[in-house]
């Protein structure tokens, strides 16, 4: 079993502040683009309510000198707004993209730090399980020989949920 380090825990710690920067990141870059979006599509909204006005104004009789030519403006500003509003998706969909990214980083990077929490819980374990191994291997050497001294049978029996432990634990690493 290979032993986790400090140099690992600092490695996986500082990919995780990279990754949460990174994130950060693309979460400012994504609120960016939607307020972009927002704010052409408000903007749109706005000339189109101001187009209609007009519209319907000369449709109840009521026409204006210059109502020809603030509709011709009007439609050419909606129209640069469109391609605005196109831009402005598709930057957001990138941005989108890049966010999730982003998350998935810190996610993975937050699974390594585990994963190497694991690995040292599990090297701890391993030596502390065969100290345990070691002084069980002892005590049950001394009392087979205070029991044949003093030619008694048997005073002591591994629990069998132990036994069974044991017997498990060897047959998943190969052993037996």
């Amino acid at each position: 079993m290979s032993s986790v380090g400090p140099s690992e825990f600092q490695a996986a710690g500082e990919k995780i502040a990279a990754a949460e920067a990174a994130a950060t990141k693309a979460g400012a870059a994504l609120r960016e683009a939607e307020a972009r979006r927002d704010q052409v599509a408000h903007r749109i909204g706005a000339l189109a309510k101001e187009r209609g006005m007009i519209i319907a104004r000369r449709a109840g009789g009521d026409n204006q000198p210059d109502d020809a030519a603030k509709v011709s403006l009007l439609d050419a500003d909606l129209e640069g707004l469109h391609r605005m509003q196109a831009d402005a998706a598709a930057t957001l969909a990138l941005a989108n993209s890049a966010a999730e990214t982003a998350k998935r980083g810190v996610a993975h990077a937050r699974e390594r730090l585990e994963y190497a929490e694991a690995q040292r819980a599990l090297a701890l374990l391993s030596t502390h399980a065969d100290e345990l191994g070691a002084l069980l291997h002892a005590t049950i050497a001394k009392i087979t020989v205070i029991e044949a001294r003093w030619a008694q049978s048997k005073t002591w029996m591994p629990r069998r949920e132990l036994v069974d432990a044991v017997r498990k634990a060897a047959l998943a690493a190969g052993g037996w």
